[in-house]
Order: structure tokens, then sequence, then C-alpha cells
């Protein structure tokens, strides 16, 4: 259920983009941007396919979404004109919370929180050029975004995870009573 809800939630923020390129054109966006887009989308589906096969997403590959989310957040934000990068013509932001929120649910706190780091770190170095901009305070902004989605989805998944694993130990217990009573009889 959790896996299928985080792709759910990677493919809002993803098509969420969607009508700049069929608003504006194709060509108002440099070419890397859209590139990148498309790659993301794929790797996204891949991530996801393999997470709902498995019923949880493996380490590796949550390693391998950071990864992406830190490049996407360098590349593509460097590749916007001054000031686009924190503006809804980006579609970066988006899908790199969508990754803080997976690894705050499926890692450690400890991996959870270096990666949210390396996230946000490399948010700042991808907008920083916007700071010069009249966006300026949507740039820190929007690192207050990725932290604060991340420790609500972390509490969140904690107590998702412990209300499943209360509601196994139930029915467990319920189903040894259930035994218990039957070879009783």
């Amino acid at each position: 259920m959790m896996v299928r809800a985080l792709a759910y939630l990677r493919a809002g923020q993803l098509a969420l983009w969607l009508w700049v390129p069929v608003a504006e054109g194709p060509g108002r966006s440099p070419p890397v941007v859209l590139i990148a887009y498309v790659l993301v989308v794929g790797w996204s589906v891949a991530l996801f396919t393999v997470g709902i096969r498995r019923n949880g997403i493996p380490t590796r590959w949550l390693a391998a979404d950071v990864a992406v989310a830190v490049v996407c957040a360098v590349v593509v934000s460097r590749a916007f004109p001054l000031g686009e990068a924190v503006s809804s013509h980006s579609w970066v932001l988006g899908p790199i919370c969508g990754t803080a929120v997976t690894v705050a649910i499926y890692a450690g706190r400890t991996a959870a929180t270096a990666a949210v780091g390396l996230i946000t770190a490399a948010w700042l170095v991808g907008t920083w050029p916007a700071t010069a901009s009249p966006n300026s305070l949507t740039v820190f902004a929007d690192v207050g975004v990725i932290v604060v989605f991340t420790v609500v989805a972390w509490f969140g998944g904690r107590i998702l995870f412990q209300s499943a694993q209360q509601t196994d130990a139930a029915t467990l217990l319920a189903l040894d009573a259930q035994r218990r009573e039957a070879a009783a009889e």
C-alpha cells in the first residue's frame, strides 16, 4: 500500500509540470530540462515497478533515487534562466520532495537524514543563482518545503508501520486463541 501511495505521489508531482510544455510549447524550456524530465519519468516507472513487485523499495534503489534527485536538483535547476528554477517552469522540486519522502519512509533515520541533507544541499547549489533574483526567498522557502514534507512523512510512515505491526500482532493472538478454543472443543 505504501509503495503504491508513493508511486501515485511521484506521478502527480511529475504530471503537474506537463502544463508548461503544453501551454508554452516544448521549445520554451532548455533541452536538458525536457530530456531530464523524460529520463526521470522512466526512472520513476522502473523504481516503483520494482518497489511494487518487492513490496518495498530496496536500499540500493533508494540510493539511486537520491542520486537522480541530486543530479536533477543541480543540473536541471542550473539550466533555467535566472529565477526560473524556483518558478512553476521547473519540474524539479516536486520529485525531489518525493524522493525525500520515499527515503524518510523506507530508510533508517540516519540514512534518511543524510539523504535529505544531500538533496537539500543539491537544491541550494542548483538554485543558488536565483538568490540574486526577485525570487530569492523562494529558494529558502523551498528548502523548508523539502524538510517539512520529509519530517511529516517520517512521522506518518512510523505511525502507519506501527499500526500495521499492532494489527498483525492482534490478528496472530486472535488466531492463536481460536486454535486453542477449537483444540479444547
